[in-house]
């Protein structure tokens, strides 16, 4: 089972491994950008090469230890990420929001539609039922 993760895993220097996590932290401002612009198709596919670039990163394996500086500048990218992933996801959420308001406010015309329309019909059978008995 060992020997299968290690056939999995691409080995990569210290500062392409770097290079993975300065390429999603870029990544994941563009996501902000398009979110707060409203930009969903285009954040929809911007997120699915974030997926591809993350699961990528989980197979990576550095072939030698980061040094002190590199292990500083990743956490440093790390906390940019997870900060840029908050502030995405607070952003989805506000537009759920938003959408749930259109959905109920959608149903509630609806239902007076309907309403008007039950009326209306019974308005009209009755004319019609009072036309009929002359």
């Amino acid at each position: 089972m060992v020997s299968k993760i290690k056939s999995e895993l691409e080995i990569v220097s210290p500062e392409e491994f770097i290079a993975c996590y300065e390429s999603l932290l870029e990544r994941s401002a563009r996501m902000i950008k398009l979110a707060r612009a409203g930009d969903w198709p285009v954040l929809i596919e911007e997120e699915s090469q974030y997926i591809v670039e993350s699961e990528r990163l989980g197979r990576l394996e550095t072939d030698a230890e980061l040094s002190e500086g590199m292990q500083v500048r990743k956490a440093t990218l790390l906390e940019g990420i997870f900060e840029n992933d908050l502030e995405i996801r607070q952003c989805l959420v506000a537009r759920r929001d938003e959408l749930n308001k259109l959905l109920k406010a959608q149903r509630k015309t609806g239902r007076k539609e309907r309403k008007m329309d039950v009326a209306a019909n019974k308005e009209g059978a009755n004319e019609d039922f009072d036309q009929g008995s002359v």
